[in-house]
């Protein structure tokens, strides 16, 4: 994109993100900033996304030729500027994080106004979009490095497993002050989301070791932790994530604080244990869930949601059918580490097909925690700064507008807003196709100012 030299002396964007940009020369464009283009790429056929909606969203980005297309007009013609120009930053479509640019985090102001439909972009930034600088570089991954898994007792007996990534800083004074007098930083524990395990956090876990203590656990009836046919509710959930907060060290005075980040079920996992954290959470970290009702966002009932849950057989046919289903989704993302994370989701039987590794009771008990859950009343109760990544919306914008209604909810309670970085075009996995992004947002979280 190139704009007329009095407005501005240079855009920069990743070109093997954003395609081959093509001139945009409107005179709006350059006489005064009150219109905006959005940079849009050819995508690849739709698929299937299991894990969120169950509708379907494309893949991450292509290097495709961009086009460029209007969209309605801006107002608040400071804050574009600011925005777009000042800070140097181009975003997609729905206002991406350029990937590549990981120590830069793209943040909205998400307000009490409805965004609808088509041009969700426009009216995030109409309401007041900031983009700030740096927060943190957010390092390579570190593909040697290896968990060590444990297990933590809960009443009444339950085991709780999480694996250990290790990571900077000393687990025993996270939040106390260093040899420099300088505060240790918080730790991040990683919430996965229904039907996964720990193991689908690893590539954002690889990041952040680098710079962060960084443990990742597995839900209860989930991965290696106990299924117990009882404690599937919002108390419970939320003791098991402070008792792996504890028993691995991230927090073990009450001066230590640590970063909640869950994703689909797990973010509203992290909510509810974000609550009773109170100001032992540093912040909170939604991806691609924890803000909308489910039953409204799906427009099922919890059974017809329970009833959709099950995979076509030809899937689950065999362990090589199964992991081709899951490369099919981004052939680019495909790695050892996501073979492993699809692995473990399932279980292969001695006639060589596989079944869920989440037993059928706790999958179900897990599903109608979900339906309960409300985000206007969690949400607000929240202390801690919160950023949200919401993943694909449907046709009406309906998921932004969640977002906006919790996000007022928040300002009524005396809160700050939400901040949100949207990937409109990327399926629920975020952790598999913007791992960068994601850790960026981690990252973020904490120095957003507290309620």
């Amino acid at each position: 994109m190139s704009v007329d030299a009095e407005l501005v002396e240079a855009l920069v964007v990743d070109a093997e993100v954003m395609g081959e940009l093509v001139d945009d020369r409107d005179p709006d464009l350059v006489r005064e900033v009150i219109g905006v283009g959005e940079v849009l790429l050819e995508w690849q056929a739709k698929e299937r996304d299991p894990v969120g909606d169950r509708r379907p969203v494309r893949p991450p980005l292509c290097p495709r030729d961009a086009l460029v297309q209007a969209v309605e007009g801006l107002v608040r013609r400071d804050v574009v500027l600011t925005a777009l120009v000042g800070r140097r930053f181009v975003g997609d479509d729905h206002g991406d994080l350029v990937e590549g640019a990981g120590d830069q985090l793209v943040e909205r102001a998400v307000t009490a106004e409805t965004m609808t439909g088509a041009s969700r972009t426009a009216a995030a930034l109409d309401h007041g979009a900031r983009i700030l600088g740096a927060m943190e570089p957010v390092p390579p991954p570190d593909p040697t490095a290896e968990p060590d898994g444990f297990v933590v007792v809960v009443e009444p007996g339950d085991r709780i497993h999480f694996l250990d990534w290790g990571g900077s800083g000393d687990p025993s004074h996270q939040g106390d002050p260093g040899d420099d007098g300088v505060p240790r930083l918080p730790g991040v524990l990683l919430i996965h989301g229904l039907s996964n395990t720990a193991w689908s956090w690893t590539p954002v876990a690889r990041r952040l070791r680098l710079v962060r203590r960084v443990v990742a656990m597995d839900l209860r009836g989930h991965g290696l932790s106990d299924a117990p046919t009882e404690g599937y509710d919002p108390p419970t959930f939320a003791a098991d994530v402070l008792a792996a907060a504890e028993g691995s060290g991230l927090l073990t005075s009450p001066d230590d604080r640590v970063i909640l980040a869950g994703h689909g079920f797990g973010a509203i996992v992290a909510a509810w244990a974000a609550v009773d954290l109170g100001e032992r959470c540093a912040g909170l970290v939604l991806v691609d869930g924890g803000w909308e009702s489910l039953e409204a966002a799906s427009g099922m009932d919890v059974e017809e949601f329970l009833r959709g849950l099950d995979e076509p057989p030809e899937v689950m046919r065999s362990m090589a059918a199964f992991l081709a289903d899951r490369q099919a989704f981004d052939p680019a993302t495909w790695d050892g580490d996501q073979d492993r994370a699809a692995r473990a989701t399932v279980v292969e039987t001695h006639a060589g097909k596989v079944v869920p590794a989440t037993r059928p009771h706790a999958a179900e008990a897990s599903v109608r925690a979900m339906f309960d859950y409300d985000p206007l009343t969690t949400l607000p109760a929240v202390e801690a700064p919160i950023v949200a990544l919401p993943a694909a919306d449907d046709e009406s914008g309906s998921r932004a507008r969640s977002l906006a209604e919790a996000s007022h909810a928040r300002a009524a309670a005396g809160r700050p807003p939400i901040r949100a970085v949207s990937f409109g075009h990327d399926g629920h996995n975020l952790m598999r196709y913007r791992p960068e992004a994601v850790s960026a947002a981690i990252l973020s979280v904490a120095v957003e100012p507290r309620g």
